[in-house]
């Protein structure tokens, strides 16, 4: 497969990331690119705690699928992203 026939695309109302849009991306992309390098172990994500992340059905696939979400202290997003 080419990493093009991978891409994903979505879109919000308002142009932002919703809870919908989250849960999307964790179940048709993090997920199953986490599970063919990991297998069956636990993961990491980093996020920030926006809302988004934060819904009931996001943290149960979380926890279905092994995925340890550690999150970002508030407004500090942007810090971490250009220092990485």
């Amino acid at each position: 497969d080419s990493q093009l026939e991978k891409a994903v695309f979505a879109v919000s109302p308002d142009g932002w990331v919703d809870s919908e849009l989250f849960l999307d991306w964790m179940r048709r992309v993090y997920e199953p690119e986490m599970q063919e390098k990991t297998g069956n172990n636990w993961q990491g994500l980093v996020i920030d705690q926006h809302k988004t992340h934060l819904t009931y059905d996001a943290i149960k696939f979380t926890l279905k699928h092994k995925i340890l979400c550690v999150g970002l202290p508030p407004k500090t997003s942007g810090v971490s992203t250009t220092r990485c």
